[in-house]
């Protein structure tokens, strides 16, 4: 019986299997921090309130009826990535939203970005799948990454630069009331937090497209960062909550609790002092008998 032959793999056959295991490991890892952020955030959840969850049963038997296509299951896939990432888009409208709860033009500004976000996102999804149905080895247009990207990067540049703005407010605010005191209230830390974590998600965002755009000139960025993003886009919004949640559970300082006492205490005798001031003008225009 012959043995079979074995061949020695070319340079440009181990480049290809070096990038297959370097796009599979950071896959993987990041996948690793998604699961376990979900979890930390399931348990966080649960402690605040009770979730109720239903299993529904089925039979072991009927799991070997289930044959996908794989074709149909990757472009699938395709759609659900674009999806993911416009779903991402929806926490960082909220957290500008939220900010301006009076101010309608900044609403519908945030929902136009929002609309065009799912729009470029679902329009190249959808090319995407389609161009893959009919082309295993379809890799895409530099048209349909414009419609993708940028108005994903458009709606985190207006979300970061209104809640950059609402932070310089505060912190002016708070500021010229209590006559730089050097201390950071609790509000203005939480605010911080989501503006440098907008400029790192959109850092993000311009950093992925530039490699689509091959500026590196690498081809493993082309390759990889595609990857990468679906997990960050995953990743990001339970990230924010979680930083949000640990700040918000923070204790207040010495400094702040005596602030918000005196304040307090001074509102106190201020109503106590108007309501003697009145006592005693009412006793001044009683006429005497």
């Amino acid at each position: 019986m012959p043995l079979s032959q074995t061949q020695i793999l070319s340079n440009s056959e181990i480049s290809v299997f070096k990038n297959w295991i370097l796009e599979t490991a950071i896959q993987f890892l990041l996948f690793g921090i998604h699961a376990t952020l979900s979890v930390v955030v399931l348990c966080l959840s649960m402690t605040e309130s009770f979730i109720t969850i239903l299993f529904n049963g089925f039979n072991l038997s009927d799991l070997g009826n289930i044959v996908p296509s794989p074709t149909k299951s990757i472009a699938s896939l395709h759609i659900l990535t674009r999806f993911n990432y416009a779903m991402s888009d929806i926490i960082v409208v909220w957290r500008a939203w939220v900010l301006f709860p009076r101010y309608t033009i900044v609403k519908v500004v945030l929902s136009v970005c929002l609309v065009g976000s799912f729009a470029g996102a679902f329009f190249d999804g959808g090319t995407a799948a389609r161009g893959f149905l009919n082309n295993v080895n379809y890799q895409g247009t530099t048209t349909e990454v414009i419609i993708l990207i940028v108005p994903l990067l458009f709606t985190n540049l207006v979300a970061t630069v209104l809640i950059g703005y609402k932070t310089w407010c505060h912190r002016r605010d708070i500021q010229n009331i209590l006559e730089n005191t050097g201390s950071s209230s609790k509000v203005q830390k939480i605010l911080l937090l989501l503006v440098e974590s907008a400029v790192l998600y959109f850092a993000i965002w311009f950093g992925y497209f530039l490699a689509e755009y091959n500026v590196t000139g690498l081809e493993l960025s082309f390759e990889v960062c595609p990857v990468v993003m679906g997990e960050i886009a995953a990743i990001y919004p339970l990230l924010v909550i979680l930083v949000v949640a640990r700040e918000n559970a923070k204790p207040d300082s010495l400094e702040n609790t005596s602030l918000s006492q005196s304040i307090r205490f001074a509102s106190v005798e201020a109503a106590s002092s108007h309501t003697q001031g009145s006592v005693a003008e009412s006793q001044v225009e009683l006429p005497i008998d």
